[in-house]
């Protein structure tokens, strides 16, 4: 649906369809073992979550890909190493912008504020076209 929405390519959906789902799979399992991470040093912990992220995302690329059209995966695989150190560096700057005990719809608003931050702030460091 996002895909009509945006009108783009059949051959661009099925890569944002797998980036997505990866992307989907290695944030449930960095929230699977989240209390696990939360007992380790940061630096650690979110080293640990990256590998993760990178771990479940290889899996689900591989799963989507097979060997012999990896190379077709380019774009995709950048989409998903991009795409999850956005969701674990938003979520840590909305961990840091409010310390205290917070409801949920706070954390949750500060959490799209970093990923909209951070989201412009990688398109403009980015390579240009």
């Amino acid at each position: 649906m996002l895909a009509r929405l945006l009108s783009l390519p059949i051959k661009a959906t099925e890569h944002f369809g797998t980036v997505l789902g990866a992307l989907a799979g290695a944030w449930a399992a960095v929230w699977l073992v989240a209390p696990w991470l939360a007992r380790r040093r940061v630096p650690v912990g979110l080293a640990s979550a990256l590998v993760l992220m990178w771990g479940v995302g290889g899996v689900s690329g591989f799963n989507a890909y097979g060997v012999g059209f990896m190379d077709q995966a380019r774009v995709a695989i950048m989409a998903f190493l991009i795409g999850s150190v956005l969701l674990l560096s938003s979520t840590v700057l909305a961990a840091i912008s409010y310390r205290r005990w917070f409801p949920p719809e706070r954390f949750l608003a500060w959490s799209l504020l970093w990923t909209f931050g951070m989201t412009m702030l990688l398109a403009t460091i980015g390579p240009s076209p």
